[in-house]
């Protein structure tokens, strides 16, 4: 199955599963890419020593973790500058003196 991180819910996944989506988690944002082809990236996550691969797409980073299950995570600002087409689109912002 398909999971957001941020909606994953506890017991969701099998325990290792589950385990390894929270280290993904937590060493995603100081992940260093180490390699890009496409939209395939590998990053390696220091807290875990270990390289993950993923995709990353509008949605965020998906990683596969076994089976059927698949968590997408949000997508570390690092990663996401390499995507030009992921990032938000500018806004147009009034001037400070022009009414709303």
């Amino acid at each position: 199955m398909f999971y957001r991180y941020e909606e994953l819910e506890p017991g969701a996944l099998q325990a290792d599963r589950q385990e390894r989506a929270a280290a993904i988690a937590a060493g995603l944002p100081e992940s260093e890419i180490r390699s890009i082809e496409r939209r395939a990236v590998a990053l390696f996550c220091p807290n875990m020593r270990e390289v993950v691969e993923g995709d990353v797409s509008r949605n965020g980073f998906t990683v596969y973790l076994g089976g059927f299950d698949w968590v997408t995570f949000a997508t570390p600002a690092h990663v996401v500058s390499k995507f030009p087409e992921f990032l938000p689109l500018p806004q147009q912002a009034p001037m400070p003196d022009e009414p709303l």
